[in-house]
């Protein structure tokens, strides 16, 4: 038989107030890549809408489009200090890309390759790929770091 007893719960208010940091992991370029053959695939009923291929590297498109196939991209850099910055982290060079269309599955392997050491950064991390999987599945233009129009109305987003 299990008792009931009682435990004093503490309630505390959400607050923003966070110092960034450097995650000394390094840090993540996020965006979308649209293919424009999976989209004429889509449209005429041939393709899946799946993940579509390409070549890795940097330059990211940004924007969205109503039933475009499509990606999302993450690209991981290594933190590089340049002689005589006074930053912390002055630059990144180019590490893993991680191609997908589900951002659980990012977060995923993100966790598996050890690519992030900090809680807090998992967690925006975490939060920009949601928003960049709710643009591609909408068509909507997803930016990191940027709000769109849902985030302005609902007071969310941003980083």
């Amino acid at each position: 038989m299990v008792e009931d007893v009682e435990v004093e719960v503490k309630r505390i208010g959400a607050s923003r107030g966070r110092r960034f940091e450097f995650d000394p992991k390094g840090f993540f370029y996020i965006y979308l890549k649209h293919d424009p053959t999976e989209a004429m695939k889509v449209n005429s009923g041939e393709g899946s809408g799946g993940e579509s291929s390409g070549g890795e590297g940097s330059g990211g498109e940004g924007s969205g489009g109503e039933g475009s196939g499509g990606e999302i991209v993450v690209e991981h850099y290594i933190n590089v200090q340049k002689e005589g910055s006074r930053l912390k982290v002055a630059t990144g060079r180019l590490n893993t890309v991680i191609r997908g269309t589900d951002a659980l599955g990012i977060c995923d392997t993100v966790f598996r390759k050890g690519l992030v050491s900090r809680l807090d950064h998992a967690m925006y991390l975490g939060r920009e790929l949601q928003r960049a999987q709710c643009a591609l599945e909408t068509g909507r233009r997803y930016e990191q770091d940027e709000l769109d129009d849902t985030d302005n109305q609902t007071g969310e987003g941003g980083k």
